[in-house]
């Protein structure tokens, strides 16, 4: 079993494992990349920039957004061992995934309705709308994640609503305690 770590870009960078893995996929040349016939639309188009700058009036100042990454932190109990992997892009993830040829991911420890939609190494992203067609299986084990509350909604209610959305949408789920290897 492959253990992938993939917290916040300044917690990641702070582990030699992120910064190995980092250099070995930029080395993946683009004629030997498996993901090349895969294009990507253009992050510079009107739209995006439009949708970029309506977001930005809620975001956070840069200033706060630096304090409260900078006590982040990997949970004690969850720390990386030598040999488990820990990335923050999803070029790299895809470039473990097939490398390792892993076919089945397990998600865990990671907010429902932040981290597995939006971020580069999300669920979404790796087989879910956001990803075209995807090779790869997911389960997400139901009693290991939560969702963030919202001004409408309590985590709970979120975390059933998300679980939801991912059983009918992008994945399976199951409780840690169905898993069997």
């Amino acid at each position: 079993m492959t253990i992938i770590h993939a917290p916040n870009w300044p917690v990641a960078v702070r582990y030699r494992q992120h910064e190995e893995i980092e250099r070995e996929a930029d080395a993946f040349t683009v004629e030997s990349n498996p993901f090349a016939h895969m294009a990507w639309p253009s992050r510079d188009n009107p739209t995006r920039s439009q949708a970029a700058a309506l977001r930005d009036q809620y975001a956070l100042s840069e200033a706060e957004r630096e304090k409260m990454q900078a006590n982040r932190e990997i949970s004690r109990y969850l720390l990386p061992l030598e040999d488990e992997l820990i990335i923050s892009y999803h070029n790299t993830f895809r470039y473990v995934l097939w490398k390792r040829k892993i076919d089945l991911l397990l998600y865990m420890g990671v907010a429902l309705n932040e981290c597995m939609l939006h971020r580069d190494t999300s669920l979404n992203r790796i087989v879910g709308s956001d990803s075209g067609k995807s090779w790869l299986t997911a389960v997400v084990l139901e009693d290991c994640v939560y969702a963030m509350p919202s001004e409408t909604r309590l985590d709970e209610e979120n975390r059933i609503a998300m679980l939801d959305y991912y059983r009918r949408k992008i994945a399976f789920t199951a409780k840690s305690s169905e898993i069997a290897f």
